[in-house]
């Protein structure tokens, strides 16, 4: 009795030692301080700016009559190579012109330098006659104001007389002052001359390339902002808000250039290698409401960027500076190649980082098998604390199981993965609509086959393209209900406003909460994709950016037989998961044996040992899957399956501990023994009762296999074709008889390999029987922990 009590002893230290090793953290994840200074911080930005700006005099159209011109004043880079407009003015001038700028679109507070340039020849007279006035001076007074508040009054003289067709500038002093510009104040510009000399006239120029008239603005009169999001599916999303006091119209969209470089060392600033140069934007993908009220330009990426540190640089023209011809797509163009332009534009550099979808949560793969190799060293060392060290051909098979266990391993979600599975349920939603009222996600599976899910980021074109899909799918027959996430990082009913014009109405337009909360459940996480939704509430099929009509019908005739992640047949490849390491834990033992010779002549029809296996299996596989059907079909809201899979976490979890206890399964015990005597008694001669429940556990082992790697394969393979038709209950229960052959399949394999070597085997099996039904409790308790681990992460986060 001290002996069994030291020995449950020493299984329960086993016990506490395989908790302790899984909550022990990795030292793998702290980083090294020293590493950490080197890195560029990811959101490091920088900008070129000019620090020059003008407001040119120009000919402009007037409204009424686009033929007709005026002067004003405005923000375009001049394009004429002669002057457009210019004024006379001789000895009577005295005010030229007075005459504003279009009002300001957004306020701005800079600091600045501002003075004015004037371009001014002498057209009659000769330079001769100019001479006869030596002692006089031409002056211009020029009064510049801002919302009708003065900025900047000054008196330009010429030094020394005009001369005659040769144009000058004369400038202003600079003049430092605050600029506050705020909505809807505008330049205005007074000019006023004094022209003594009677003997000549002089032309002010303004509108040509080398007579740039106009109000010059030394400061940060533009202060843009570009930045870049990269969703969930490693595509990154640009964005660009301008900052100036005429927004958008401040920059030229023609001449707008970003690019994708990457990845690149975390401790290097710049590149330009070629080969890291991944993608080149020009014209807007669309554009998005920001704060202020104002219009951030947006652009979507086509290529999937890899894990690591990128760049996004920009090269962009502001209206008031010269033109030039792109001449590369990789960099901004070099002024020796445009022909002597002095040529000058905005540059900016900004880092941004790509995160490994490999590196979501902590990996389960890493940890049961360090579990595993752990626990079977501290069983080996146990038992030397029973009868003796257990015989080295045991050691043997209890290793090779382990080796043989670690495919399933690879299988186990990561913990603290935020992505759900590829089929995984989805959350059960109940988002406000632009409408303003809220929608659910029952609601819209109510009645409804399938949920045909658009997912966009704010801005993204994938909006209009999903909808266009949408609208001639609506024109199907298929019953179903259609919907749109706007996702993203808060996002406000505002941002939903202009897609909400085009959408008129036609389907709910959801918001998603705080950072993508919902979204980031999703396979897709936030990323712009398109998701079917069965009646279940469980994913269906999903494709990122967008889907055509015919694709998403073609997916959504396959909800009704399971969707397109399940297959009836992929239970046979449980083979090389399960059934090889099931091959230790089926080798037989003496009570196969037929020790009389009434048994030997009442021998059983030829593959009845075979048929009475697969149907042991089967049973025990049905055990597990049971529960699943029974909780799914009775309408649990979408989002609570993760409390079931709880629930069936534990239930691992007590078979794990009930086998090194009492290595039997309770349950799995009683209902064999009920069953047991109600078999053929010629069954019964052949095939003993321990065997019997050996086959009934080997099915319950692959029934755990199963749901561990296809979790939703009976909700979806099985529930959701019952839920969707009558057709759809027979294609039900015929596939779940098919899967429960299958698995027995699964456990006849590993019968029967297991016996193949004879003598050997039953040798081996009497070896090992003491030792492996507590082995295999040990197996499953790590297995059933992250299991527990990962329901209760995504009830968390529901």
């Amino acid at each position: 009795m001290d002996g069994v009590i030291r020995r449950k002893k020493s299984y329960f230290f086993l016990l506490l030692l395989i908790i302790l090793v899984l909550i022990i953290p990795n030292p793998s994840l702290a980083a090294n301080d020293d590493e950490e200074d080197e890195v560029i911080p990811l959101g490091t930005e920088s900008w070129k700016l000019p620090e020059r700006h003008m407001i040119y005099v120009q000919e402009l159209p007037t409204e009424e009559d686009p033929a007709q011109f005026e002067t004003k004043l405005d923000r375009n880079y001049p394009t004429s190579a002669e002057p457009l407009g210019n004024i006379d003015f001789g000895p009577e001038s005295n005010l030229l012109f007075e005459i504003s700028s279009k009002p300001a679109t957004e306020t701005m507070n800079i600091s600045s330098n501002i003075s004015v340039d004037l371009f001014v020849s002498l057209t009659t007279g000769s330079s001769a006659q100019a001479s006869l006035c030596t002692g006089t001076v031409t002056s211009f007074d020029v009064d510049v104001s801002l919302g009708g508040n003065g900025i900047l009054q000054d008196t330009i003289t010429s030094e020394g007389v005009l001369r005659h067709n040769e144009i000058r500038k004369y400038s202003t002093e600079v003049f430092d002052t605050n600029l506050l510009i705020n909505e809807g104040d505008s330049f205005e510009l007074a000019v006023a001359v004094s022209h003594p000399c009677a003997f000549t006239r002089a032309t002010l120029w303004w509108g040509g390339l080398e007579t740039t008239t106009g109000i010059v603005i030394q400061g940060d009169l533009l202060k843009p902002n570009l930045t870049v999001e990269v969703d969930d599916n490693r595509i990154p999303h640009m964005k660009f808000i301008p900052y100036s006091p005429w927004g958008m119209d401040d920059y030229d969209l023609s001449h707008f250039d970003l690019f994708v470089w990457g990845p690149i060392d975390e401790d290097v600033y710049d590149s330009n290698t070629l080969d890291q140069f991944i993608e080149h934007f020009d014209k807007p993908d669309g554009n998005t409401t920001v704060e202020g009220n104002r219009t951030a330009l947006t652009w979507v990426g086509k290529i999937q960027l890899n894990p690591g540190h990128h760049l996004l640089k920009s090269c962009i023209r502001s209206v008031d500076m010269s033109d030039w011809d792109t001449s590369s797509v990789s960099k901004c163009p070099d002024a020796e190649k445009m022909s002597g332009v002095s040529v000058t534009f905005i540059q900016s550099s900004y880092r941004f980082g790509v995160d490994n979808p490999d590196s979501e949560g902590v990996s389960s793969t890493m940890i049961l098998c360090v579990v595993w190799f752990i626990s079977l060293i501290g069983f080996i060392g146990m038992s030397l604390r029973g009868t003796g060290i257990m015989p080295w051909p045991v050691m043997v098979i209890m290793l090779l199981m382990t080796l043989a266990l670690i495919p399933w391993a690879t299988q186990i979600e990561n913990i603290g993965n935020t992505f759900y599975r590829e089929n995984g349920p989805i959350p059960d939603f109940d988002l406000l609509t632009h409408s303003s009222d809220s929608v659910s996600l029952s609601e819209l599976l109510d009645g409804k086959d399938a949920l045909v899910l658009g997912v966009y980021q704010i801005g993204s074109p994938n909006s209009q393209q999903q909808y266009n899909e949408f609208k001639l799918l609506m024109e199907s027959e298929q019953n179903i209900a259609i919907a749109q996430l706007a996702t993203g990082n808060n996002v406000r009913l505002i941002d939903l406003n202009y897609h909400s014009t085009i959408v008129n109405g036609s389907w709910p337009l959801l918001m998603d909460v705080g950072e993508g909360d919902i979204a980031s459940q999703f396979p897709t996480g936030s990323g712009d994709a398109i998701i079917i939704i069965d009646k279940s509430g469980t994913i269906s099929w999903f494709k990122p950016s967008f889907a055509g009509k015919d694709e998403i019908i073609e997916e959504l005739e396959k909800v009704g037989s399971g969707g397109s992640y399940n297959s009836i047949t992929s239970l046979l490849g449980l083979i090389l998961i399960a059934g090889i390491p099931g091959i230790f834990y089926a080798l037989p033992n003496r009570e196969n044996k037929i020790e009389d010779e009434e048994e030997n002549e009442n021998a059983l029809f030829p593959g009845s040992i075979w048929f009475g296996t697969i149907i042991g299996g089967s049973f025990g596989a049905a055990i597990i899957a049971f529960p699943q059907i029974i909780l799914s079909l009775i309408g649990l809201s979408p989002g609570m399956w993760w409390i079931v899979e709880l629930i069936l976490s534990i239930w691992i979890l007590w078979h794990g501990i009930s086998l090194i206890w009492l290595k039997k399964i309770p349950e799995i015990t009683f209902l064999v023994q009920k069953v047991y005597p109600k078999l053929p008694q010629l069954y019964r001669q052949n095939r003993g009762l321990n065997s019997t429940t050996r086959d009934v556990e080997l099915g319950v082992f692959v029934g755990w296999v199963t749901w561990t790697i296809y979790p939703m394969f009976y909700v979806q393979m099985v529930t959701t074709p019952i839920l969707t038709s009558i057709l759809g209950i027979i294609v039900g229960l015929f596939t779940f008889i098919a899967s429960l052959i299958f698995l027995g399949l699964n456990v006849l394999f590993s019968r029967v390999f297991g016996a193949s070597f004879g003598k050997i085997s039953n040798l081996f099996g009497d070896l090992s029987e003491p030792y492996l039904c507590r082995y295999v409790g040990i197996i499953l308790i790590p297995i059933s922990v992250l299991m527990t681990l990962s329901s209760v992460f995504h009830i968390l986060i529901i």
